[in-house]
């Protein structure tokens, strides 16, 4: 893990480790951008936050929650 900023940054082995995925897996979704990341040199990275956000999924836009809070 990486700290910037106060911000934590896992590399994408640290993630395939936590998601109990192939490193290659999640080097794939950061390239598609299923899951957000930044490449550093030759190596990618993902922000607890993106991470976050992955776990969570996609929202769903004609959820009644989601119009609700419009």
């Amino acid at each position: 893990m990486l700290l910037i900023n106060n911000m934590k940054w896992y590399k994408a082995d640290e993630l395939a480790e936590m998601l109990k995925l192939d490193p290659q897996t999640v080097r794939v979704y950061c390239r598609r951008g299923t899951l957000k990341g930044r490449k550093i040199g030759r190596l990618w990275y993902v922000s607890a936050a993106n991470l976050q956000a992955f776990i969570d999924g996609p929202q769903d836009q004609g959820s009644p929650q989601a119009q609700a809070a419009e």
